[in-house]
């Protein structure tokens, strides 16, 4: 698919939604009732620096987002993580997009916003996939390079 801002992030989801948003994964959840220490594993193992939090796994209404920088600075505030659960350290209704909303204006809002990430979420607030700035900026180089015939 050529470069195209005006796609939607539905139409690059289209069987490439492990792609554009979520890198080679499926997008990952966690819940507020998860550890600190679980989100921690998460990031290490799956190479994600984002966590979409919902209510539940079946239900996967959004509620927040917890990232590195998050548990980083709980961290430096608190020396004992053993009870700490991603409910105290996510930041809750983060900004979001729809699967209509278009690359470019995803990418307009991550370049004036001090977050790196925008949820996606069905007209039913379901968490169904997440674009960040790693995502885009992959996205983005690639199809430029292959449009110059650079592999």
């Amino acid at each position: 698919m050529p470069v195209d801002p005006r796609h939607t992030v539905q139409q690059v989801m289209g069987g490439i939604q492990t792609d554009l948003l979520s890198g080679e994964h499926p997008v990952i959840v966690a819940t507020p009732k998860d550890s600190l220490e679980r989100a921690i594993e998460w990031f290490g193992r799956f190479d994600v620096h984002h966590l979409p939090v919902v209510d539940s796994l079946e239900n996967r209404a959004l509620m927040g987002i917890v990232s590195t920088v998050d548990v980083l600075a709980y961290l430096a505030k608190h020396s004992d993580r053993s009870e700490a659960t991603i409910g105290d350290v996510m930041v809750r209704d983060p900004e979001t997009i729809a699967p209509s909303t278009t690359l470019a204006h995803a990418t307009q809002l991550l370049a004036k916003a001090t977050f790196r990430c925008l949820p996606v979420v069905d007209a039913n607030h379901r968490c169904v996939g997440i674009v960040t700035v790693r995502d885009l900026v992959k996205y983005f180089a690639e199809r430029i390079a292959a449009a110059q015939g650079k592999p």
